[in-house]
C-alpha cells in the first residue's frame, strides 16, 4: 500500500499557515518580552532617565511608566515648589518647600504616572527607572 501524496497545491497552502502561526506566536512573545517581561530592563535599564520635564510655574507632566524603586530627581530655582503623584496609586502632594533648593523622592510601587506641579519660578524634574 502507498500513502497518499498532497498535492502541490495544497503542500504550499500548509506551508503558509504553519509560517503565518509561527510569525504571529513570534511577534506576541517578542511584544510580551519587551513591553512585560524581562526585555523591558533592555529598553529602560534600572537608574536610566525615563522623563525630563522643566519649567517655570505650573504644570501637569505627561505620563511615564516606572518599575519599583523608581525615583524622583528634582530642582527648583523659585521662591515656592511642590508637586503632587498621581496615576495608577495617588501619592497625592510629596514635596512641598518656600526656598530654591533640590532633592531626591523615592516612591514605592511601579506603575504609571504624572506630575502635578505648583510653582513660582524655574524647576526641572528627572524621573529615574527603578529595578
Amino acid at each position: 500500500m502507498s500513502m497518499p501524496r498532497i498535492n502541490e497545491g495544497r503542500r504550499r497552502w500548509l506551508m503558509v499557515a504553519v509560517g503565518l502561526v509561527v510569525g504571529a506566536i513570534l511577534l506576541v512573545g517578542a511584544w510580551w518580552l519587551f513591553t512585560q517581561g524581562p526585555g523591558t530592563a533592555l529598553l529602560s535599564p534600572p537608574g536610566s532617565t525615563v522623563a525630563t520635564f522643566s519649567g517655570e510655574g505650573n504644570q501637569s507632566t505627561e505620563s511615564f511608566s516606572v518599575r519599583d524603586g523608581w525615583s524622583i530627581q528634582w530642582e527648583s530655582q523659585g521662591p515656592s515648589f511642590s508637586y503632587a503623584i498621581r496615576g495608577d496609586r495617588d501619592f497625592g502632594t510629596v514635596i512641598t518647600v518656600d526656598e530654591p533648593t533640590s532633592g531626591v523622592t523615592n516612591p514605592t510601587g511601579s506603575g504609571t504616572y504624572h506630575l502635578e506641579v505648583t510653582a513660582e519660578g524655574a524647576w526641572q524634574i528627572d524621573i529615574i527607572q527603578g529595578d
